[in-house]
């Protein structure tokens, strides 16, 4: 399952969208308690922070994190990199969402 923690609407419908070209299934929460047996996550970081990241990577240490914010942030992207996760810019994430949803 494709979780993704996620508020801008804007990038709602422009993940969706590329996962049903792709036929595959996203599922949006807007908790990180909430995640159920992800086998990827992709979460904007400057809403959801990295706090609740360290729970996920806890309970499934195995799945694959994309985070995702703005190339200013750049105190948020050096705690980011810390972290077992893949982080990019999000002009990067938007450029490489075909591929990613496409290889998941």
């Amino acid at each position: 399952m494709i979780t993704v923690l996620v508020k801008d609407l804007f990038f709602k419908s422009k993940i969706d969208g590329i996962a049903n070209v792709f036929k595959k299934k996203v599922e949006f929460v807007s908790d990180v308690y909430t995640i159920k047996n992800p086998t990827l996550i992709l979460v904007d970081l400057e809403e959801f922070g990295l706090e609740g990241l360290q729970k996920i990577l806890e309970d499934y240490p195995n799945v694959k994190i994309i985070g995702f914010l703005s190339h200013k942030r750049v105190d948020l992207i050096q705690r980011a990199k810390m972290l077992p996760i893949t982080v990019l810019p999000r002009s990067m994430f938007t450029e490489k969402l075909p591929d990613i949803l496409s290889k998941s």
